[in-house]
């Protein structure tokens, strides 16, 4: 009776050890959880730049050769999301030497619209436009 009692005590201790680690480990994802959320929201705003810098980096692969994903992708976000560049239509500046913004940036397409007057573009920059 004595042996059955001790070995019961036993596997009860062994149960409560597995539990204590258990959700020590619990704790500890939910603490790096917490610090991760914390970090992220100390730095939104340099993660912001750097993906605004990222993304008007990858404007100057549009239309490049090997580069027909990137192409098509910047053209499917300004015509379904009604935007133009990064922060705005003259992003595209940059790319086209003040020239003109890819088909994609216009009101109503056609060819060659972008080529003719800012008017006709969109105005709304794709970055803050995409984020909501």
């Amino acid at each position: 009776m004595a042996r059955a009692c001790l070995q019961a005590v036993k596997y009860l201790m062994f149960a409560f050890n597995l539990l204590f680690w258990f959700f020590l480990l619990l704790l500890l994802v939910f603490l790096l959880e917490a610090t991760i959320a914390i970090l992220f929201f100390a730095y939104t705003d340099k993660i912001d730049r750097y993906a605004q810098q990222d993304l008007k980096k990858g404007l100057h692969l549009y239309g490049t050769q090997g580069n027909v994903g990137l192409t098509n992708a910047w053209s499917i976000i300004q015509t379904d999301f009604r935007c133009c560049g990064v922060s705005n239509y003259t992003d595209w500046f940059e790319v086209y030497n003040a020239t003109r913004v890819p088909d994609s940036c216009c009101l109503e397409f056609s060819e060659s619209c972008g080529l003719h007057a800012p008017g006709t573009w969109w105005k709304a920059p794709c970055y803050e436009t995409v984020k909501v």
